[in-house]
């Protein structure tokens, strides 16, 4: 029975954190650790929650883990989970969600018996009570079809919903700093390195879309400034190496970030020097080619002057 290490950053989850850990901690799969980060939470979450381990997961003790650090946001608190589990695959969690009791169990008799690096599988998208629309997942052929489908918003970019391998971890990437599409930003490195995929054709975890302190609900601009300065790091990251797992989709990155320069933040363009030139070498084949006209004409006026 191969371990598996679910990590829970918390912050902000008061009202959702006992539904959430109870759904994770009544797993279903023996062979199970858990491991929750306080990121420097400042209501009541890790009161509630280990009140409920006192009283409802005693039994439970040895195989939980809580980790206390400061407010970083969700990625580096993911990455501090990272680095004190010890299980065979992970699963990441968030803190206002549930799983289904089986989760944990199905995804990986799936992994195992396939002998997959990667097992995934639908969701519910819920707001207020009931269990709300169900969003299934396709069949990829690799990985690199689904890092790729991923990245054009094509599939679904969670972390929550896959079962990673431990060794995907291992290669090299960089750490999002930042909450908005931290999930594409990791999952676009570590995702072409599986070997096979294998698919749970059933929704298995709850995905909250209500909660008003989510990154969901912060406004657009904001969301997309975040999103293209993880993205840009991350290219940055990856720069003089020989070989880049996301090369394909590099176009698409490079529009999108220079739409929320253009848009939103014009700091990016300083901050990421080489963004101007990228920007007026794509050509028009990618979604939004009128955004693309826009911005190669403001920045052939900026340039002139």
């Amino acid at each position: 029975m191969v371990k598996v290490s679910v990590i829970v950053p918390i912050y902000g989850a008061e009202k959702y954190i006992a539904s959430s850990a109870r759904s994770i901690l009544g797993q279903t799969w023996e062979n199970t650790e858990f491991i929750f980060v306080n990121d420097g939470t400042p209501d009541r979450s890790i009161y509630i929650l280990k009140e409920l381990i006192d009283t409802e997961f005693r039994n439970k003790k040895q195989h939980i883990i809580l980790l206390e650090k400061e407010n970083e946001g969700a990625p580096m608190a993911r990455h501090r989970g990272l680095e004190v589990s010890s299980g065979d695959y992970i699963l990441f969690a968030d803190s206002d969600d549930t799983l289904e009791p089986e989760m944990v169990e199905k995804l990986a008799l799936a992994a195992c018996g396939a002998g997959a690096d990667v097992a995934y599988c639908g969701f519910y998208k819920e707001k207020g009570s009931g269990r709300g629309r169900v969003c299934r997942e396709r069949l990829f052929d690799s990985s690199e079809e689904y890092a790729r489908e991923m990245l054009a918003y094509h599939a679904y970019g969670y972390l929550w919903n896959k079962l990673l391998h431990r060794s995907l971890f291992k290669g090299r990437y960089a750490t999002p700093r930042y909450g908005m599409h931290d999930d594409m930003v990791l999952l676009c490195q570590i995702l072409p390195a599986a070997r096979k995929l294998v698919r749970v054709d059933e929704p298995l975890y709850h995905y909250r879309c209500d909660n008003a302190a989510s990154l969901s609900h912060r406004r657009k601009a904001l969301r997309d400034v975040e999103s293209a300065r993880n993205f840009l790091s991350m290219i940055q990251f990856w720069e003089g190496e020989e070989r880049v797992p996301f090369q394909e989709s590099l176009p698409l990155l490079y529009a999108r970030a220079g739409w929320a320069a253009y848009k939103y933040d014009p700091a990016i363009w300083t901050q990421f020097s080489g963004l101007e030139a990228h920007v007026m070498e794509l050509d028009y084949g990618i979604p939004h080619p009128f955004r693309l006209l826009r911005m190669k004409l403001w920045l052939h006026a900026r340039l002139e002057k």
